[in-house]
């Protein structure tokens, strides 16, 4: 007689099935990889740059020079010069009439960094060139950083 041999239940190798295709994995990939990259993008462009260091107001005078421009002292804080925006505004319409960043150069206003360290602190002055013809006496002057208003507004001496 001859023994019939049975036949042992077969364990399922996994090596050969696939979960999903390799297109559809592709593509989740690629999903997550847009999901991922475009949270980033959208945490860095909503975080500030500022040095948690340095405070976001400072404190200054506004006097008369004897070539009849003016200039704006700052005596104390400390912002990053960098995105500060100096407002020139006419307080009776309360309209700007100049808005531009610290850091360019124009016609309008120098910055001066006495220090030469890339912020708006003690010492450094904004000369005001009433010659270039949109600063006047009597209008007001701000430093705006992150739509805050870090000085001011001051009114122009006349």
């Amino acid at each position: 007689m001859q023994k019939r041999m049975e036949k042992k239940p077969h364990k399922r190798n996994w090596k050969d099935h696939k979960a999903v295709s390799p297109i559809v994995g592709e593509v989740i990939l690629v999903g997550i990889t847009v999901v991922l990259t475009g949270t980033l993008v959208y945490y860095l462009a909503n975080t500030h740059n500022e040095n948690p260091g340095i405070s976001i107001s400072v404190g200054g005078t506004i006097e008369k020079t004897k070539e009849g421009n003016w200039t704006l002292s700052i005596t104390n804080g400390k912002t990053n010069a960098i995105n500060t925006l100096l407002h020139i505004i006419d307080p009776s319409s309360g309209v700007a009439k100049l808005s531009q960043g610290l850091t360019i150069s124009n016609s309008y206003f120098y910055f001066n960094d006495n220090n030469q360290n890339g912020a708006a602190d003690a010492g450094d002055v904004i000369l005001l060139n009433q010659t270039a013809g949109i600063i006047e006496a009597g209008l007001s002057v701000e430093l705006i950083k992150a739509d805050n208003i870090i000085f001011g507004p001051v009114k122009i001496p006349s």
